[in-house]
């Protein structure tokens, strides 16, 4: 009777082991997927919006180094995943040692990823700021965005047409103070004059 006992619980504990080292390289491929995706947003996004930036040779030549040590550690953990899947269940203290490794390559792609995405992310910022204050430069030495006033909600042309209202309403006064002209204003078109 003590036999039977030991038997079913030493069945439990294999069918548990063999149960949770089938959904192991399951879990980590599809983490694996998911660092490759992004891994490859990063990569896009760097030569779709910044390579158009200034980005120096020394900058360039970083991200191409760090964008292939992330690919290089995606593929160690790959082939990791795969060297547990091929590892027999008969050799469980084998399978244990293959986790391990797996779940150590799965943190290095990972940070690889991190690493490439944060120099992604300081070089758009720093683009940003770049091109914000270049649009600050040019804004401050036009003149034609000094001569629009228009408010929140208005139509297009409001702001103009205000100012060309108050530019008559300022030759009109000077005319009336000169007394060589004199102006009839109808009651329903008022340049307030009188302010």
């Amino acid at each position: 009777m003590a036999e039977a006992v030991v038997l079913g619980g030493a069945a439990k504990v294999a069918s548990k082991f063999v149960a949770s080292t089938k959904a192991f390289p399951a879990r980590h491929e599809e983490s694996h997927r998911k660092e490759m995706d992004r891994l490859e947003k990063n990569i896009d996004r760097y030569y779709k919006d910044i390579e158009h930036q200034e980005v120096s040779a020394d900058e360039q030549l970083k991200f191409r180094r760090m964008q292939g040590e992330a690919r290089e550690k995606g593929k160690e953990y790959r082939d990791t995943i795969r060297d547990y899947k091929d590892t027999p269940y008969l050799k469980p203290l084998k399978k244990i040692k293959k986790q391990r490794e797996a779940r150590r390559r799965k943190r290095e792609a990972s940070q690889s990823v991190d690493s490439l995405e944060d120099y992604v992310q300081e070089i758009a910022d720093r683009s940003r700021a770049s091109s914000r204050a270049s649009s600050r430069a040019a804004a401050e030495d036009s003149t034609d965005c000094e001569s629009i006033a228009a408010t929140s909600g208005s139509p297009p042309g409001e702001g103009l047409r205000n100012e060309d209202v108050e530019a008559w309403r300022h030759v009109l006064l000077i005319l009336q103070r000169l007394g060589d002209a004199r102006i009839e204003l109808s009651s329903s078109f008022r340049l307030g004059l009188g302010r």
